[in-house]
């Protein structure tokens, strides 16, 4: 077994473990919120407050974001009327920085940028793979300009569809190299 192969079988199975982390994730948080919340908890930061204690501790396990969700949220509910003024005010805060600023708008740029480039990279000996990779970087770059132009619908629609196909990118892309590994030519 060469070192090639190694490296390959290793990333094939990073990125069926990271599908299932991606899944994981996005399942847990919405069981994490409430019936009326649904996924409406995947574009607004702010609803995960009212999911109380129980969803809280579902949440510390689906949702890494500045380790800081679960215990606002765990606090939340208990809290008087001004602690919660404070509680929202300190969430929103942080919210906006981590899932406005750093994740929708820097990130989903650099991730457009990564797919589109990506896409097209393997355009010719990967064709449909090629495509979900470009649909993806179009996906990004919806959800980050339209954070930046302040245009939820646009944001939402690129957030969903990124959301949905990234995580089976990711499956993809490992199944595909454990069954026809990248032939690479040496010097």
């Amino acid at each position: 077994m060469n070192g090639k192969w190694s490296f390959q079988r290793f990333a094939a199975l990073t990125a069926i473990i990271s599908f299932l982390f991606a899944m994981g994730n996005i399942v847990v948080t919405i069981l994490a919120t409430p019936a009326n919340v649904s996924t409406d908890v995947l574009t607004d930061p702010a609803l995960a407050l009212s999911v109380g204690a129980d969803g809280a501790r579902l949440m510390r396990w689906g949702m890494i974001f500045a380790a800081v969700h679960p215990p606002l949220a765990a606090a939340y509910a208990p809290a008087s009327a001004e602690e919660r003024a404070t509680l929202e005010i300190v969430f929103g805060t942080i919210a906006n920085m981590v899932y406005g600023g750093m994740w929708n708008i820097l990130e989903e740029i650099l991730a457009g940028i990564w797919f589109l480039g990506i896409g097209l990279l393997l355009r010719v000996e990967r064709r449909i793979f090629s495509i979900l990779s470009m649909v993806l970087g179009i996906a990004a770059f919806l959800d980050s300009f339209g954070n930046i132009l302040s245009v939820q619908a646009l944001a939402s629609v690129g957030l969903y569809i990124y959301l949905i196909l990234a995580p089976i990118w990711a499956l993809w892309l490992g199944i595909d190299l454990l069954r026809r590994p990248v032939q690479i030519a040496t010097a």
